[in-house]
């Protein structure tokens, strides 16, 4: 839907989903924007803005990150730790692409070279690589 107008009248219909145009350029605008500051190996492959813009959900290729690659979930903040870093606050890993198959990662889930990682942030523009989950 590209016309404001209409916001009343589809809100009173049973849909499941409304998409804008504007809406659409705009977060492929904003990723852009966000993915060309950070070095290629960590870019954004996308970028989604959630629960009414107070979260972003952003997906970025592990690209054999030496902080990520073969460690376990649980294990991060130890091997973070050892680098003199510390896991960013506010930072949820929600989800890892392997391959053509979606992980639900528990403590026990290995992070691997070629893995895609999906993290959840309040932190908006404040991640826009794997480098910026640490600080």
């Amino acid at each position: 839907v590209s016309n404001d107008s209409y916001g009343g009248i589809l809100e009173s219909i049973s849909l499941d989903t409304i998409i804008s145009p504007y809406q659409v350029v705009a977060e492929d605008t904003v990723k852009y924007l966000r993915s060309i500051s950070v070095p290629a190996d960590s870019r954004i492959v996308a970028l989604y803005r959630i629960a009414d813009d107070r979260a972003e959900a952003l997906q970025f290729n592990v690209n054999h990150h030496r902080e990520f690659e073969n460690k376990a979930i649980k294990d991060l903040h130890q091997a973070v730790r050892e680098l003199h870093h510390k896991l960013r606050t506010g930072v949820l890993i929600t989800a890892i692409v392997r391959g053509k198959t979606l992980v639900v990662p528990g403590g026990d889930t290995v992070i691997r070279g070629e893995d895609s990682m999906i993290v959840i942030t309040t932190h908006h523009g404040a991640v826009s690589s794997l480098d910026d989950l640490l600080r």
